[in-house]
């Protein structure tokens, strides 16, 4: 409840989510580096 009371549930939410669709961002630029080196 205090964490909701001072927003850091939410704000860590959305940590989470910003780190999780950076981290697929990154994951998708590497394998695209990989598939072009291979070639």
């Amino acid at each position: 409840m205090v964490m909701e009371a001072k927003s850091v549930k939410s704000a860590l939410i959305e940590t989470i989510e910003a780190s999780y669709k950076r981290a697929v961002e990154i994951g998708n630029e590497i394998d695209k580096s990989i598939r072009n080196n291979s070639k």
